[in-house]
């Protein structure tokens, strides 16, 4: 598909819902907690009813993000797969999906979400999958979380992998829609370059990087350097707190949460720029302007301003036949799920061993290149 840029596209506002969700299913005696997925899914909905209630031109609002494992919660160390598919996962679409699909008629909104997705077609595993419902309630685009600790990734199953929406080996969905090209990452995969550049080659405009991670100093600059390097805009959604447990003492209901890691929710231009950010890690909505037109016109500029000064478009820059040679070795092994067993839990000894593999990888990537180019 084209990309459409004959059609003006307003500038539209993102709201990135910054609050305090129930991401450790877990009791503090174990147990799991009884009916997470629908109180999570129905704070998600009432902090839509709420933004169009209160907010300040709420018209203007046609994107909200909600964190990663918003939904089912976050598995712990502790956590067998099928403790995960029985208590966290979701299908997608499904009862929670059909709830937001919902809200996003009723206010003609894109929702864009993560949770752990139970996928028929891999019945002994689970994905950490991104998702985007236009305001039709169709769910559009579906990503599969690469730098994983945990679960299934596309790069396991490499040579059978086919994207559900797409239907074609699509690693990095970018879906067209009438707010401009959008796209998402996870959490993680921040520390990977190459998914915003990727995602920036296919013509995304606006990349959303759906956290439940440590928004710290330097993630925050590492999303700005990718915002310039790829002229495109970033949505940053975290959550603000991981509730642990609900009690009532002596009539008084009391929530204790764990607030270490959460906040830094931002919306950052394609200069690298804060549209709109966080105050702290207490629950907030971090509401943003997008002018998709202008970042068009930006890329059809050679040189333009950004916070470098006064500097080149770099994806035009990009001397793609330089780097490719670098590609072409593997370091961290494909198809490891192939033929191995399901990982049993967060860092088993099978994920040990693939680390180890892609570690003596790199060094004979190491020894190639100072054998053939290092002088």
């Amino acid at each position: 598909m084209s990309l459409e840029t004959t059609k003006t596209i307003r500038p539209y506002g993102i709201c990135c819902v910054q609050a305090n969700w129930d991401l450790n299913p877990r009791n503090l005696d174990g147990s799991f907690k009884k009916d997470i997925r629908q109180r999570n899914v129905q704070l998600m909905c009432d902090y839509i009813d709420h933004v169009f209630q209160t907010a300040v031109l709420p018209s203007q609002v046609r994107l909200f993000c909600f964190p990663e494992f918003g939904i089912g919660g976050h598995y712990s160390f502790q956590d067998s797969t099928e403790d995960v598919k029985t208590h966290q996962a979701i299908s997608i679409p499904g009862p929670e999906t059909e709830a937001l699909s919902a809200k996003a008629k009723q206010y003609n909104v894109y929702i864009a979400a993560v949770n752990t997705e139970n996928d028929p077609a891999y019945p002994e595993n689970f994905f950490n999958t991104a998702f985007i419902i236009n305001p039709k309630g169709k769910i559009i685009l579906k990503y599969r979380k690469m730098n994983i600790a945990f679960g299934l990734n596309p790069h396991d199953i490499l040579d059978r992998y086919v994207n559900p929406v797409t239907g074609t080996k699509d690693y990095f969905p970018v879906v067209d829609t009438e707010i401009g090209r959008l796209g998402c990452f996870i959490c993680g995969d921040l520390g990977m370059p190459e998914i915003p550049r990727v995602y920036a080659l296919k013509g995304c405009e606006v990349l959303l990087h759906l956290s439940s991670g440590y928004s710290w100093e330097m993630a925050i600059n590492l999303l700005r350097a990718r915002a310039v390097d790829n002229t495109i805009y970033i949505a940053h959604e975290n959550w603000a707190s991981m509730t642990i447990s609900e009690r009532n003492f002596g009539g008084t209901p009391l929530t204790f949460i764990n607030s270490r890691g959460g906040g830094g929710s931002c919306i950052i231009d394609y200069n690298g720029n804060f549209i709109a950010r966080a105050e702290g890690n207490t629950p907030q909505i971090v509401l943003g302007m997008v002018d998709v037109m202008a970042l068009r016109r930006e890329r059809e500029q050679w040189r333009r301003p950004n916070p470098f000064g006064q500097g080149g478009n770099f994806l035009a820059n990009i001397r793609t036949e330089l780097y490719a040679p670098f590609y072409n070795r593997t370091i961290y092994p494909p198809n490891t799920r192939l033929d191995s067993s399901v990982m049993a839990r967060p860092h088993d000894e099978s994920s040990r061993q693939r680390r180890q593999q892609a570690l003596a990888n790199l060094k004979n990537f190491y020894d190639f290149y100072s054998e053939n180019s290092v002088m």
